[in-house]
Order: C-alpha cells, then structure tokens, then sequence
C-alpha cells in the first residue's frame, strides 16, 4: 500500500522458471516486467492528489499465476485542504493547515503566547484518518494518527493528542 505521496516498494518473486508481470495502469510503474527464476520487482507509485486508487498486477510464472492488490491513498479525496482553527478559552487556539502538496504547518496560541509555532509536517487522508508525519529543523521526528469524526466544507471534528473530539472551524 501507498500513501498519497507516491513512492517506491518492492516484492520478491520466487520462482524456477520464466515469469511476466501485467496490468500496472499509468500511475505505477513496475519493474523489471519479466524474468526468470527468483527475483526482485520494484513498484514506483505517482503522487495521488486525487481519490484514493488501486489495482491488480497479474504474475504469471509458467503454468501458476497470481495476483498482487496494490492501493494508493489519496492526498485529499476529501476536501481537506485549507486551514483549520479551534478555539479553547478565551484567549487560545490551534490551527492546522493542509495543503495540495501533501505539507502542512500546525501553530498553537496558548494565553497570549505561542506555545508551538510553526511545526511542518507531510500528511495523508484517507478514510476518516489523517497521517501526519512531523518534522523539526527539516528532520522528521514522529509519526501520529489523528481519527477523524466528521468533515464538511466548513467543520473538521477530529481526535487531534487524544484529548477528545474537538471541532476545527476552516478559516
């Protein structure tokens, strides 16, 4: 499986004669697409910015065949994209913004202060999850999965810290 960035990933075939792979549509490239005995085929996903997708790639080693699922998420199939705010006491907020490319930055405003202040991040959102992997100084830290509850074109109720649902405003 891949994420809505793209990228590449391989699979072993174990095998003591000829094989052919088929069925990679435009946004995967396989390869090599043909062998013999044991070998190594390395799948390079395109970015998705759309819907998620997959598809079958169908193996075929002398009279045995098989057939390999791959799924790609989308970046944002949902509508994700743009800036979210949620408000907390009188004088506090945080807000995340998502963009097309797959980025994003979270700031936080506690009190008159800036607790957090632009941290970076990649993302995907994909069935009601969004993956974020975080990152310091352009290094990457962690990775976190927020759940979340509902979107619409104006509200976004996700579980961001576990500290509960909270609903997130698009500014």
């Amino acid at each position: 499986n891949f994420d809505g960035v793209g990228g590449t990933q391989t699979i072993q075939i174990t095998s003591n004669t000829g094989w052919t792979v088929g069925g990679a549509p435009d946004w995967l490239t396989v390869f090599p697409t043909q062998g013999t005995d044991n070998g190594t085929i390395t799948l390079t996903a395109k970015t998705n910015s759309g819907s998620p997708r997959n598809c079958i790639l169908y193996v075929q080693a002398g009279e045995a065949s098989t057939t390999v699922s791959v799924n790609q998420s989308g970046q944002d199939h949902n509508g994700i994209v743009g800036t979210w705010r949620a408000s907390f006491g009188s004088n506090s907020w945080m807000s995340f913004t998502f963009n097309a490319d797959g980025t994003g930055m979270y700031n936080e405003y506690d009190n008159g202060h800036w607790d957090s202040y632009n941290e970076t991040f990649t993302y995907t959102y994909a069935y009601n999850v969004i993956t974020i992997r975080w990152y310091e100084n352009g290094s990457y830290v962690e990775t976190e999965t927020i759940p979340v509850k509902s979107l619409t074109s104006t509200e976004l109720v996700m579980n961001f810290d576990n500290e509960g649902y909270r609903t997130f405003y698009r500014q």
